[in-house]
Formats: C-alpha cells, sequence, structure tokens
C-alpha cells in the first residue's frame, strides 16, 4: 500500500489535503507551509500525521538523544548538501533526520 493510500483510509488527511500535501512538498518540501490548510493546527500535526503514514518516526532534533561520535564521522558538507542529520545507529542502520522523507537520493 502507498502512503497516500494509508493516510486516506486511516483517514489522516482526506484527497484534497493529500493532494495539498504532496503540491507542498513537490513544490518546496516544506509541509509546514500547507499545514493550515491541511486542516492541521501546527506543523508538529501535519508532520507526525505524515510520519505516521509513511512509518517514520518524528524526531525533535533540540530534545534528540544525538550520537556524538557517530556525528563526528559524518561528513559536514552532506548534513549541509542533503538536508539530512544522523541521530543514531540502530541494528545495522543509521538513523537520521530529515526534512524530506520523499528525498530518496540523499537517504542513500
Amino acid at each position: 500500500m502507498i502512503a497516500g493510500q494509508s493516510v486516506l483510509q486511516n483517514r489522516l488527511l482526506d484527497a484534497d489535503q493529500l493532494r495539498l500535501a504532496r503540491e507542498a512538498l513537490s513544490t518546496d518540501g516544506r509541509l509546514d507551509r500547507a499545514a493550515g490548510e491541511l486542516g492541521f493546527a501546527s506543523e508538529d500535526e501535519a508532520l507526525a500525521a505524515v510520519g505516521e503514514a509513511l512509518g517514520l518516526e518524528l524526531i525533535d532534533l533540540a530534545n534528540a538523544q544525538i550520537d556524538l561520535a557517530l556525528l563526528g564521522q559524518f561528513p559536514v558538507k552532506l548534513i549541509h548538501q542533503y538536508g539530512i542529520f544522523p541521530v543514531r545507529s540502530q541494528d545495522d542502520s543509521l538513523v537520521v533526520a530529515t526534512g524530506d522523507p520523499f528525498d530518496v537520493y540523499a537517504l542513500d
């Protein structure tokens, strides 16, 4: 099931709101700008709904436990260029924060 179908089936967004969310992400990658139009009181609510639909954890970097040793091994250029931030390693994976979960190139 694709994320959009999941959002609709779980009634997180209606079809028009989902279209607006997709447009906001495709034009400038900033869902927060469309949060009000989507019927959410805040950016956090909009991001939580999209994260839930995609099966992603919402991370508040201001309060997150960052693995500083991992951060020190991560090229700063990649953080700025791709808008990703290493948070922790988990099993054989790297957990990163991103403002655009649909940018698979940056995540790769």
